[in-house]
């Protein structure tokens, strides 16, 4: 996706939507940086991890196009983007903490991420009922 502004030199008004796109961009920049509290997690975390997850988000939630690839399948953008705008510094240190056990090379980044940022809600009570049971407390 390109959000940097370009000259209308043909005065066809693409400056104008240029600068929108620019607009909303920063808006959800801020809104979704909010969200996550970036700047308590680029202190915990690695920041740049936390900036490439940053513009994991932004990519799918600027998106023009109607779906998004998350794994193997096109979803709706819209259902992507209420996932990834609920997004809490929790969800965000979790993808993290995961990302870091990865024993294995990850080969496609940006999509991997994109896929933990989409399914990091619904993986909390497997991977923590999981780890319940791998220590024998249940």
């Amino acid at each position: 996706m390109n959000f940097i502004p370009t000259n209308d030199t043909d005065g066809d008004g693409d400056d104008e939507k240029t600068e929108i796109i620019i607009n909303d961009f920063r808006l959800y920049e801020q809104s979704i940086k909010e969200n996550i509290e970036y700047d308590f997690l680029i202190r915990k975390y690695d920041a740049e991890l936390v900036r490439e997850l940053v513009a994991c988000i932004l990519d799918v939630v600027c998106a023009q196009d109607e779906t998004v690839k998350i794994g193997r399948e096109k979803k709706s953008r819209d259902m992507v983007r209420s996932v990834y705008l609920k997004l809490t510094s929790e969800d965000i240190g979790h993808v993290i903490e995961r990302y870091e056990s990865v024993r294995h090379k990850v080969t496609r980044l940006h999509s991997y991420l994109k896929t933990m940022l989409f399914t990091v809600k619904q993986e909390y009570g497997h991977f923590y009922a999981n780890a319940v049971r791998a220590d024998g407390v249940v």
